[in-house]
């Protein structure tokens, strides 16, 4: 059983954590460069010492430190991985993007809570959005998990309960978010209508409002889900990225672009939240006008019939002579499509130089 045991010191009496390890033989708790932790009190020994004894219960603790580099382990995980296609290409994304530049050559053993402190430290500082900053947190605390107990005896990543301030934690608190009303909608999807010159921004506007539909499922909303009364809530479409990929000849990103070569893949809506949206009645018959003055036949490319269009090319069938993609600049900048449009709005997550590459 863990126990806080205390030592006598010239230079102060401290407790130490004692926990039974896998031999049988009582071991003491120690950092990650092999020192004993002193603690000062003996609630906080014991604690620590029973979170040890609990990973050596249930195999967690390995017996030789792993040299093995976070670069290599993150391939061998994210290939490993059968998680839904959004997920894994924003997990791919999360990597290149953002981890492995600073992870990459770090040893999976020396990796600890200072470092992942310090990671955060300079992400904040580029402007990265504190969300921003979770997510990517989450991606690495998920991966440095499934390391346990193959690599790394305990996650330097796992956050400890009750420990910060307890200011400004509260589920959904957080500055308030701009939001607009009926009118700014309406003006916002006519100006939308005006710049593509179609009706299917202004409808797509309209019911992003009243219908409290994200883009994914606007843009996948296929017509034998309209409903007399509104609409249902059945699939979306989620945009990869796979420029950024091209190159990867990995079996997951292969799956991935046979399964959506347009980089358009159906897929349902996020968190599984079908359902069906009742709507008002101006917005009802605004829905059934605009879907009576379109063909109603499947695409033949996808066989689907999607209520809203793409934008497809420019007026004249072609794109002008002159104009440069946001893939092309990427390629030329050698970063990904994401980044080089963080390094172009100035969103963060792109460093001075790459910033200065890509402008």
């Amino acid at each position: 059983m863990a126990y806080a045991e205390k030592v006598p010191s010239p230079n102060g009496d401290y407790y130490r954590g004692r926990y039974k390890g896998a031999e049988g033989g009582y071991l003491t708790v120690r950092d990650e460069q092999g020192r004993v932790i002193r603690f000062a009190l003996k609630q906080d020994a014991k604690n620590a010492a029973g979170d040890r004894e609990s990973d050596v219960r249930n195999g967690r603790t390995p017996e030789v430190p792993s040299e093995v580099t976070f670069g290599e382990w993150a391939e061998e995980w994210y290939g490993g991985l059968s998680l839904a296609w959004s997920t894994m290409a924003n997990r791919r994304r999360h990597l290149d993007d953002v981890l492995l530049p600073f992870f990459s050559e770090k040893q999976l053993a020396d990796i600890s809570e200072t470092m992942i402190g310090e990671w955060e430290m300079s992400e904040r500082k580029r402007g990265s959005a504190p969300a921003s900053i979770a997510t990517w947190r989450g991606t690495l605390h998920t991966c440095l998990e499934d390391a346990v107990p193959r690599h790394i005896g305990t996650n330097p990543a796992r956050r400890k309960g009750n420990r910060g301030k307890r200011a400004g934690k509260g589920k959904g608190r957080g500055p308030e978010k701009p939001f607009t009303n009926a009118l700014g909608v309406l003006l916002i999807s006519e100006r939308m209508a005006i710049l593509t010159g179609r009706d299917d921004e202004f409808v797509m506007g309209e019911m992003s409002f009243w219908a409290a539909l994200r883009l994914g499922e606007l843009t996948g909303l296929e017509r034998q889900y309209l409903r007399p009364r509104g609409l249902r809530v059945e699939w979306q479409l989620h945009q990869l990225d796979l420029q950024a990929a091209k190159d990867d000849e990995s079996a997951v990103l292969a799956a991935m672009r046979a399964e959506a070569p347009g980089g358009l893949l159906r897929c349902p809506p996020k968190d599984d939240s079908y359902g069906d949206v009742t709507l008002a009645p101006f917005a009802v018959q605004m829905l059934e006008d605009f879907a009576a003055a379109r063909p109603s036949q499947a695409c033949p490319c996808h066989g689907k019939a999607y209520l809203f269009r793409g934008a497809g090319v420019p007026a004249g069938g072609r794109v002008p002579p002159g104009t440069v993609t946001l893939a092309e600049v990427a390629a030329s900048a050698g970063v990904s499509p994401t980044t080089a449009r963080k390094a172009l709005t100035g969103a963060g997550g792109a460093s001075d130089a790459v910033r200065r590459r890509v402008q």
